[in-house]
């Protein structure tokens, strides 16, 4: 069925889960295991790497603060006597994860060459992808930064790998910077300011895994553009960079005639379900493009309007500024209509108890939970339709969305909810499906477990819910160990239910990993599972 609003990940289980997760008896716990087990319990020790870098001997896994005395071009590179798989993890000091790296180097030997800016404080951790041991060595060194320009009006390069551009634009505009590859190769845009502070970053914004940063820029002054790839990725590709007004779109829809490339502002005036349709007399190929206020890609279309057209259909918050791009999927040039209009968005209402509801086509439902819980949305069908769920909170911004999740082709969410507080449920299908179906809503006992507030070490069993208030206001850091059986996931919420950050694999063998900031004396919530419908034992460690 294509990308689905990849955007947001989707929380699924099996059908088994389903049923237990249902039946009245249902509760979330974590198992406390007083076995012996067999899983990774290492140790992860902590030290400094200077600021002009150097060459450190690590035993085991050590965790290591670095703060470049330089803005460069900087080398994470480990060295073995081939008995052991180093991996490396560089952490931003928001402790989001940068990049990490298993062979890249020598052998099977780990390395990262990454942009760092000087005087910013950065996190390696040095370990193993397995359940590995042993010694090796980290070098960390910096080259200069090589850079090219791009003219002041802009215009196209050729880049082969990696590289560094400076550019002034000439003028005080909304710039655009986009990647075109001959399919082969997945470009990746960052854009920088004068001191290097990261301003934004995007993969496959520009359609076809090409990347697309537009954002306005300020005439005279310096910034500095990296293309590269995310990971490991090489090729050839093109870089243009070129300046356009944004034009808008009257908020409360209408009709535009496009003939090129057109990037348009639109804040509409209610919150409604919005459709996006492009009309063309059979000659072109319309492309749709739909962004949030900070260029963050929210869905596209290529033809899903009939014939070659572009059709989006989504609901939108009323006075938020969303960005729609029309322009062609691959070169193509040609004339035709964009039309933008709304349509109410007539809403049943659940019951704040949850239930059951029957569902005939596509509908919208406001829900307030009457307490605060794990609440389960799972769709029942009769075999013969294909249930779509979505998730939204009280301004209408996307939460989750889930397909398949349930049993069969059923559609199945399942996410702490905050009692009070007004979710939208849309349930429909993915495309143009229809079909009767219910559609249950209830609540699972919230059982709340708490890692004291110096952190520690918790055995879990399946999937549970933690609460934590840190002792000090520091980078803590939440990591599964498993026996490498199965694929833990966390999630890392505020004191409001509101998710802060979640991770699968950062970890090393599948294991999860979330290195954060945290406010001392604060409340907060983790919740320990899986991404999909695995099971399993697994420790959870919080240290700081």
């Amino acid at each position: 069925m294509g990308a689905r609003f990849s955007f947001v990940r989707t929380i699924c289980f099996c059908a088994a889960v389903v049923l237990a997760l249902t039946s009245a008896s249902a509760e979330l716990k974590h198992r406390t295991e007083a076995d012996d087990s067999t899983e990774d319990s290492r140790e992860v020790s902590t030290g400094t790497i200077s600021g002009a870098g150097g060459d450190v001997a690590v035993d085991g896994t050590v965790n290591f603060s670095f703060t470049p005395n330089t803005t460069a071009l900087w080398t994470f590179v480990t060295s073995n006597n081939g008995n052991s798989d180093p991996y490396l993890w560089l952490y931003d000091a928001d402790g989001q994860l940068i990049a990490q790296d298993d062979d890249g180097g020598e052998g099977n030997n780990a390395l990262i060459i990454m942009l760092l800016t000087g005087g910013t404080q950065y996190s390696v951790l040095a370990g193993f992808y397995g359940n590995g041991t042993g010694a090796y060595r980290l070098n960390v060194s910096s080259s200069p930064l090589i850079v090219d320009t791009i003219p002041s009006a802009g215009g196209e390069v050729n880049v082969g790998g990696m590289s560094h551009f400076s550019f002034t634009p000439d003028t005080t505009a909304m710039w655009t910077f986009l990647t075109s590859d001959n399919g082969s190769s997945d470009p990746y845009l960052w854009l920088y300011d004068e001191n290097w502070q990261l301003i934004t970053s995007n993969d496959d914004g520009g359609g076809n895994r090409n990347a697309l940063i537009i954002t306005r820029l300020a005439g005279g002054t310096q910034y500095f553009v990296r293309a590269g790839f995310y990971g490991s990725g090489t090729g050839a590709y093109k870089l243009s960079t070129s300046s356009a007004p944004i034009e808008r779109l009257p908020n409360t829809g209408g009709d535009v005639t496009v003939n090129k490339q057109t990037t348009f502002a639109f804040t509409p005036n209610t919150a409604a379900m919005w459709t996006f349709r492009t009309s063309d007399n059979g000659d072109s190929d319309p492309y749709l493009w739909l962004y949030d206020a900070d260029w963050q890609l929210i869905t596209r279309n290529d033809d899903g309007g009939g014939g070659s057209n572009a059709l989006i259909t989504i609901p939108l918050a009323g006075g938020v500024q969303y960005f729609v791009r029309a322009g062609f999927f691959s070169g193509r040039t040609g004339t035709y209509k964009l039309n933008v209009s709304g349509s109410q968005l007539s809403t049943d209402t659940l019951p704040s108890a949850g239930g059951n509801v029957n569902v005939d086509g596509e509908t919208f439902f406001t829900f307030r939970p009457n307490t605060n819980a794990i609440w389960t949305f799972v769709t029942s069908n009769n075999g013969s339709s294909d249930p779509y769920l979505w998730l939204y909170d009280a301004n209408w911004q996307l939460t989750a969305s889930d397909d398949d999740g349930g049993e069969g082709r059923n559609a199945l969410i399942i996410m702490p909810l905050v009692a009070g507080t007004r979710y939208f449920i849309r349930a429909g299908f993915y495309d143009s499906g229809t079909g009767a179906y219910k559609l249950n809503v209830s609540s699972l006992s919230l059982s709340v477990d708490t890692i004291p507030s110096a952190g520690g070490e918790v055995r879990v069993r399946g999937q549970a819910f933690f609460t934590f208030t840190p002792d000090t206001t520091a980078r803590w850091t939440f990591r599964t160990s498993n026996n490498g059986y199965s694929d833990p996931y966390l999630w890392l919420y505020d004191e409001n239910w509101r998710l802060i950050a979640e991770d699968d694999d950062g970890g090393d063998d599948k294991n999860a990993l979330i290195v954060r900031r945290l406010t001392g004396g604060t409340r907060y919530f983790i919740r320990a599972g899986f991404y999909n419908n695995e099971d399993g034992k697994y420790r959870l460690q919080t240290t700081r």
